[in-house]
């Protein structure tokens, strides 16, 4: 069977709903012109509903300024992270890794997804300086994963990825945004994972990284105020990952888990 990416010039991207991934799609339906089949996990958590329904005002609101948009962008593939096979390489791969490196377990859901399905890759819409993604800097290559310099078996996680955005800031996407006129569609994205009736909660970690890029003004007063305050345990924090397994730190682990 031919590979799913070798289909005629469609660019497969990981859609989100969040910045990073809503800034490649447009990156590559308006400035590109290329058709792209976005997918989404559905997992659990109380932001999937939040996300999907930004999904549907990008959409659009996308298809309403720019109609071209409509042709190249392909029905969201939306899949089940319950229905993914195990796979046995690319779990090791995901616990080697996280064994020094701060890397959520989504990624090798993912990367499941792409071997179950026959994708040789699928692009992720992942920026320059994400804290949860400073494990790429020991083992992305320019803007492929090079065996040679993929140490066995991360690349059995790794080689499923492509990751385009990887030389861009949040604050250069913002430009960018601006630049060409985009800045309403990609503050119609969302970030926040323990929403508040329907608002960022100022809390958790996407909410922090927010203000920490310089884009406080997509949260709300109140959340903002909440994000700001906590800045400094947040940086503390993700600058002591070995130590959050350990002691006391553990436990306050468990708490971050329940909040954020």
């Amino acid at each position: 069977m031919e590979s799913a990416n070798k289909q005629n010039e469609v660019v497969n991207l990981f859609w989100s709903g969040g910045w990073d991934s809503t800034f490649r799609l447009l990156q590559l339906l308006l400035i590109e012109k290329k058709k792209v089949q976005p997918h989404y996990m559905v997992w659990g958590g109380d932001t999937v509903g939040e996300t999907i329904k930004a999904m549907r005002k990008i959409r659009y609101k996308l298809f309403t300024d720019y109609p071209e948009a409509k042709k190249l962008m392909l029905p969201i593939i939306y899949f089940d992270d319950q229905s993914l096979k195990p796979n046995e390489k690319i779990i090791n791969a995901f616990k080697t890794l996280e064994e020094s490196h701060r890397v959520g377990i989504q990624h090798a859901k993912l990367a499941q997804y792409c071997e179950q399905n026959d994708y040789d890759y699928i692009e992720q819409g992942t920026e320059k300086d994400s804290h949860s993604h400073r494990w790429l800097n020991n083992y992305l290559t320019g803007y492929s994963i090079d065996p040679k310099n993929t140490p066995p078996p991360v690349y059995d996680l790794m080689k499923y990825f492509r990751f385009p955005l990887v030389e861009y800031e949040k604050k250069d996407m913002d430009d960018f945004a601006i630049e060409h006129g985009w800045e309403d569609i990609m503050y119609m994205t969302w970030f926040c994972r323990k929403p508040k009736n329907g608002r960022p909660c100022g809390f958790c970690g996407n909410c922090t990284d927010t203000l920490i890029h310089g884009l406080g003004k997509r949260l709300p007063l109140r959340a903002r105020i909440i994000a700001y305050l906590q800045l400094p345990f947040r940086k503390w924090w993700r600058n002591n990952y070995q130590k959050q397994s350990t002691g006391v730190y553990k436990h306050v682990k468990e708490i971050l888990k329940h909040r954020a």
